[in-house]
């Protein structure tokens, strides 16, 4: 049996706390952005959350149909922060 790693770039991450049916809410997720061709190329799980793995340029789609999908109380947290991280591929030796 033999491993394979790959490496993808420009891909961001989606975390939601779900606080109960986080495996029906899992399947809903899946389901729906399956359906709006929305890939998903990891899934990762805490006690609280669940992050998902996608192409950055399909992140607001992602969104909007999580949107869809719940409702949101009022003074939830951000759905897409203003932060943005930049990643040189320079590497310096010191």
């Amino acid at each position: 049996m033999g491993w394979e790693m790959s490496c993808r770039g420009h891909v961001g991450i989606i975390s939601i706390f779900p606080h109960h049916s986080a495996l029906k809410i899992l399947g809903i997720i899946m389901v729906s952005w399956g359906r709006q061709s929305i890939p998903i190329h990891g899934i990762a799980t805490s006690l609280s959350a669940i992050s998902f793995t996608t192409d950055y340029h399909v992140i607001d789609k992602a969104v909007e149909v999580l949107q869809g999908l719940f409702q949101l109380p009022d003074d939830h947290a951000p759905l897409k922060p203003e932060i943005l991280y930049y990643q040189s591929s320079t590497v310096k030796k010191g």
